[in-house]
């Protein structure tokens, strides 16, 4: 806004007056001015209150959100280290099929049905390790056939009692090259009972069994949960996850990983799923 003011007009001490009249008029603009920057200028701020309720809700939803983060992050390594496990051992056992053809041809002394009592143990599972199974897989340690308290191996446990399984049964431990800690054993069945008490009087070895903990030494060491066990069927000559052959249920097979004596089949559960730790899954 500009005002022309004419000082011809005034009278004595015209000067004066018109002076006056700009300097006023000047600090009036300048308020004016003043106003307008500060409505458009200003700056405005959440309270204290609102910060702290913002926060609490950020607080809220990373609570509840962080612990089934690492859950699913848990579940995904478990999958990938038992997958990695599953196919490293497959392999190995394919590669020696391939150069010396059938288990039954392999020469594994009393294997092919003899009595587990007629069995000598140690040679049979050494001369499988060494010859059949080491040959095609990288590891770095071969503890040969040793306890597993000898190794300082915790375990394993079983999932649902925490009881824990001896580990003092021995077998043949390697370690493979991503740090899975494998026991290679004897699975022995019984094939015959007495009539009268249903005892057993006949076993024979049916399976290569591989004991696998896919973090080592580290712990839980639990049936399940790092622990799971894979075999070698002698007599089908046939590498799977522990299962029941006659059982193709689902509701089956998470019934039984849910208890201690079925918990053996974990494994198989989680191919069942597609290779996946599904929410009904027991131990997580």
């Amino acid at each position: 806004m500009k005002r022309f003011i004419k000082a011809e007009k005034l009278g004595g001490g015209g000067t004066s007056v018109l002076n006056g009249c700009i300097d006023a008029e000047r600090r009036r603009c300048e308020v004016y001015y003043i106003e307008r920057s500060s409505l458009k200028c200003k700056n405005f701020a959440f309270t204290l209150a609102e910060v702290l309720i913002t926060l609490g809700i950020i607080g809220v939803v990373v609570a509840m959100t962080i612990p089934s983060l690492i859950a699913k992050h848990k579940n995904q390594v478990t999958v990938t280290r038992l997958k990695h496990a599953y196919s490293v051992i497959g392999q190995a056992i394919t590669s020696a099929q391939a150069e010396y053809g059938d288990i039954a041809s392999w020469g594994l002394a009393g294997l092919n049905g003899a009595d587990t009592s007629t069995v000598d143990w140690y040679s049979t599972l050494n001369s499988f390790a060494k010859t059949y199974f080491l040959p095609y897989i990288k590891i770095i340690n071969d503890y040969g056939i040793i306890s597993g308290e000898s190794l300082g191996y915790d375990g394993p446990y079983l999932p649902s009692s925490g009881s824990q399984v001896p580990a003092s049964k021995s077998g043949y431990w390697i370690t493979l090259a991503d740090g899975t800690l494998v026991m290679i054993g004897l699975g022995d069945a019984c094939v015959e009972k007495n009539p009268d008490d249903d005892s057993c009087i006949r076993r024979e070895y049916r399976n290569i069994n591989f004991k696998v903990d896919i973090n080592g030494l580290k712990k839980p060491n639990t049936n399940g949960k790092d622990v799971f066990i894979m075999a070698l069927d002698l007599i089908n000559n046939k590498f799977s996850m522990h299962n029941y052959s006659a059982v193709t249920s689902r509701s089956r097979y998470v019934n039984q990983c849910a208890t201690d004596d079925g918990s053996q089949v974990c494994g198989q559960l989680i191919i069942m799923d597609g290779w996946q730790i599904k929410n009904d899954y027991p131990w997580k």
